[in-house]
């Protein structure tokens, strides 16, 4: 094979694949207190960190709203006028550690 100047080679597939299913480490910030979430079935997601449970609820596109559920049982919601948001994530729980 002969190499241009300029031209870098292609990469092999399978480096490319195992650099496109590498999955990402994420760790958590007390700064921030950011959730990092694990999308499960449609409309539904979990944080990695504190297990909350976010399920998103549509009644066309202009109206949605979310529900979430935490790991203790305790629930909330943005529905309605006062559109709460979930609140920050207050870090890894006992069962992620």
């Amino acid at each position: 094979m002969v190499r241009r100047e300029g031209v870098r080679p292609r990469a092999e597939p399978a480096q490319v694949a195992s650099s496109a299913t590498a999955k990402r480490t994420v760790r958590y910030s007390p700064a921030s207190q950011r959730h990092s979430w694990t999308k499960g079935e449609e409309h539904h997601k979990t944080c990695d960190f504190c297990r909350v449970h976010v399920e998103n609820h549509t009644k066309n596109h202009r109206d949605w709203w979310q529900t979430w559920t935490w790991p203790d049982g305790k629930t909330g919601t943005n529905e309605g006028d006062a559109k709460p948001k979930l609140p920050r994530c207050p870090g890894p729980t006992e069962e992620t550690n």
